[in-house]
């Protein structure tokens, strides 16, 4: 369209021409929930609804034989926001009801029913800065929800727990001052009583602790080597290696010496060059919180590998050196 004679007035009822047919071509591809409003970066549902599962943009046929699904994927990912409030329905946040929104940042789910939040809700989910849980009847809260997200804030205002050992990564949060929680007033129930949770007093529940057998390790290329980790606390941590990206190859073996001690022990096997300098961590995690500990490799070359790399430059110095007799 040639815009380049038209006056700022024509000019700008086309821009607005344009832009109606966009909105209604996206409006052609997904529709809003029933009782929610939708803009291309928002989903706003502040209406009473007695649904059971968590709001979704539908899809509607386009005619295009799929050929429109990359676009359909940006439409999800433009989401940035969604606001649930009043959905005495919703129960459960599934695994797999967030997984298309992969750049959502901001959820609000509150003064609803929500009671329950599986263990991979908000995997597909790395930008998430703000959670609003308020107002929930939520009856457990894991950390690992939030393992992977840079949280700037989440709200769990009028969310009463019950005071015990699932919780006290909250008040670990509160005493750490993380996603804002010290600013907030949260209690749980002992018994019949309400208390504030960073008052909450629980025994044998507290963050895991991590040793590993060394923490720098020079060892041969094609040696073999057997390294351990304890990881230790109450309750008992669940302990393991990350060994992503490691060449040589490699065993666990666990044991469990109660009643507070894992220990967890890694065998590589003819050690790589490739794995110089790579570092080893070992991970504990309870219902808490997690600590890690880590040794650094070192892989020096076997006498096989140096002997054969002497023997090349010796034969690279005798050629130089033969070169240089020949000349007159």
């Amino acid at each position: 369209m040639d815009l380049s004679f038209c006056t700022p007035t024509i000019c700008w009822w086309r821009v607005l021409f344009l832009l109606s047919i966009f909105q209604d071509y996206l409006s052609s591809m997904l529709d809003c929930p029933p009782t929610c409003s939708c803009s291309p970066t928002e989903i706003y549902c502040n209406k009473s609804d007695n649904g059971k599962f968590f709001p979704l943009l539908a899809l509607q046929d386009t005619g295009s034989n799929g050929n429109n699904s990359n676009s359909i994927q940006d439409l999800f990912k433009n989401i940035t926001s969604i606001h649930i409030e009043n959905w005495t329905g919703l129960q459960t946040l599934r695994d797999v009801d967030m997984e298309l929104y992969t750049g959502l940042q901001r959820l609000t789910i509150m003064n609803s029913n929500l009671r329950l939040i599986q263990a991979r809700a908000f995997a597909q989910n790395p930008h998430l800065r703000y959670i609003n849980l308020s107002k929930n009847p939520l009856t457990m809260l894991s950390w690992q929800l939030f393992q992977n997200l840079q949280l700037s804030e989440l709200r769990l205002d009028d969310v009463v727990f019950d005071c015990g050992c699932d919780v006290r990564w909250i008040q670990l949060w509160q005493q750490r001052r993380e996603a804002e929680l010290h600013r907030q007033q949260l209690y749980c129930y002992s018994g019949a009583s309400r208390i504030p949770l960073r008052n909450m007093n629980i025994s044998l529940c507290d963050l895991p602790r991590t040793s590993v057998t060394h923490r720098n390790l020079t060892v041969v290329e094609g040696a073999n080597i057997t390294v351990a980790c304890n990881g230790s606390g109450s309750p008992l941590p669940e302990v393991d290696w990350t060994v992503g990206g490691l060449h040589s190859i490699n065993t666990h073996q666990s044991n469990v010496d109660w009643p507070n001690v894992h220990s967890i022990n890694l065998t590589l096997v003819n050690m790589s060059r490739e794995d110089n300098g790579f570092i080893l961590t070992c991970i504990a995690e309870n219902v808490v919180g997690m600590s890690n500990a880590s040794i650094e490799l070192t892989i020096q070359l076997s006498y096989l590998s140096l002997s054969s790399l002497r023997g090349v430059m010796l034969i690279l110095w005798e050629q130089h050196h033969c070169m240089h007799c020949r000349q007159p």
